[in-house]
């Protein structure tokens, strides 16, 4: 057998020798051997389970659909939020994606603006997502695309895109009655 030395808190150290005093061990390092034991003996025990139901898995043998079809099927009777955008946040995604034209080539912007897509589609599967920003407004969320922050709302089961802001522009609250039809603030 080998000695093993190391340091612990002493609290650590007085519940190790409660604990050992407790069962049917000579000293703290029995205790520590039988805590080890465990952990070797749980571990195998889960990865036997694992192998088993891989086994299991196999043997039920494959269906001839393609698993992402049967993914679709199962998700489409889980009632997924509503995603709405406002006139204004449509607005900002098209000067953003004017500006990358401009600014990028069209491949590259493309990309980009997919990124918002995926944004829109994660929020419709976790709409939590976003961090709570109750200093812009009621229920307000933000999620960052960076540079870009996707400002929404989360009520009732509906995603509300409120405005696509780059992060170095001023924010301002979320006023629920602001006209949409107004310019958007250039992008700096």
């Amino acid at each position: 057998m080998t000695d093993l030395s190391f340091t612990i808190p002493e609290p650590m150290l007085r519940w190790l020798e409660q604990r050992a005093a407790q069962g049917d061990y000579v000293d703290v390092g029995d205790y520590l051997r039988d805590l080890v034991r465990r952990e070797q003996r749980a571990e195998a025990e889960n990865a036997a389970w694992v192998r088993e139901m891989i086994a299991e898995g196999e043997a039920s043998g494959f269906l001839e659909e393609d698993a992402r079809d049967v993914l679709k099927g199962i998700m489409a009777r889980i009632r997924m939020p509503e995603i709405r955008i406002t006139r204004r946040a449509a607005s900002d995604l098209r000067s953003i994606q004017e500006h990358g034209l401009t600014a990028f080539r069209a491949v590259r912007t493309r990309e980009y603006m997919a990124g918002f897509a995926e944004i829109f589609a994660r929020l419709a599967t976790y709409p939590l997502l976003g961090a709570s920003m109750p200093e812009y407004g009621r229920a307000v969320r933000s999620c960052l695309h960076r540079p870009y922050r996707v400002l929404y709302r989360y009520e009732g089961r509906v995603v509300s895109i409120l405005r696509v802001a780059h992060t170095a522009q001023r924010a301002r609250p979320i006023d629920d009655n602001q006209s949409h039809d107004q310019q958007p603030q250039p992008h700096p």
